[in-house]
């Protein structure tokens, strides 16, 4: 996201997403690689699912040959674009070499390697590095860019006429504390959500008056429960970290000493985050975003 980001990111790398953008990702260091690691294991349906919709809505004439990965974070999405769209050489690009590092990684586990390239570039300063693009994916990452009408219009232009642009953002973080701990994890995403803005706009306007044909908006949601042990569990004690680092000064002393205790099971005593939640039986992820599709304008 890129990672349903690549990736986890932005305010989730910020705002984990995946994000995973064209531009530098945010967030804390200790955590980003490894929750957009394991986003990607939590809403691996999801991302199918959004892979899926966007080969559906590819109508163009012979196979997808060139698609881009636009904020590839730890190449979530561009293993699962090479998986989806077999005959594609995918594109990569991140500014971060670290995160370009993980995606050739990735990729080479997945045998995929040989149609996976990686490009450091900024979006916003220096385009995308290849053109007549059948499929650009950008999850997590439209919000972050200053200009997003001036990144709609390159993106617009590098795209193959009838080509497919892929927009993911998060609707919000998502939610990890079961039902019975409900009312202390919404204390904790009121005061989040109260130092930070909206997570994205409707694009479907801005994408519309950018030139792009045939724009829709699909919802896509994880609704699961896991193990305190499994990924979804790390997923959910990383996550939890993230916000709680965020809300801290914000939440009231009795929640600050529950969640303390919940972000209390470290994996090692000279482990800075936790491997699990403690106290906790099960989690339950639910999480929605939404993925827009829209095509260049065909030629005239």
């Amino acid at each position: 996201m890129t990672d349903p980001h690549d990736h986890a990111h932005a305010h989730h790398h910020g705002h984990a997403h995946g994000h995973s953008h064209g531009q530098a990702h945010h967030g804390p260091a200790d955590l980003l690689p490894a929750l957009l690691d394991l986003d990607a294991v939590v809403h691996a349906p999801m991302i199918s699912e959004a892979t899926g919709i966007v080969a559906a809505t590819a109508g163009r004439p012979g196979p997808v040959r060139s698609v881009v990965d636009l904020g590839a974070g730890t190449g979530t999405g561009t293993v699962a674009l090479a998986r989806r769209f077999p005959d594609a050489v995918v594109t990569a690009v991140d500014l971060s070499t670290e995160m370009l590092d993980a995606v050739r990684r990735r990729a080479d586990e997945a045998g995929l390697s040989e149609r996976v390239r990686t490009v450091r570039a900024d979006i916003g300063s220096d385009g995308l590095p290849v053109d007549a693009v059948d499929v650009v994916w950008a999850s997590a990452m439209l919000h972050e860019v200053p200009d997003p009408r001036a990144a709609l219009a390159t993106l617009r232009s590098a795209l193959a006429p009838g080509g497919v642009l892929a927009v993911v953002e998060m609707d919000a973080p998502p939610r990890v504390l079961p039902d019975d701990l409900e009312a202390l994890e919404s204390r904790l995403r009121d005061v989040t959500d109260a130092a930070s803005p909206a997570y994205h706009p409707d694009w479907t306007p801005t994408l519309v008056d950018s030139g792009f044909t045939s724009v829709t908006a699909h919802p896509l949601t994880v609704d699961a429960t896991y193990d305190p042990d499994s990924p979804g569990g790390a997923y959910a004690a990383l996550e939890l970290t993230r916000l709680v680092r965020e809300g801290r000064e914000a939440l009231s002393d009795e929640d600050r000493r529950a969640f303390d205790t919940i972000l209390s099971d470290r994996g090692s005593a000279a482990s800075s985050l936790p491997r699990r939640l403690h106290g906790v039986d099960t989690v339950h992820v639910r999480s929605h975003r939404t993925l827009w599709t829209g095509l260049a304008p065909e030629q005239p």
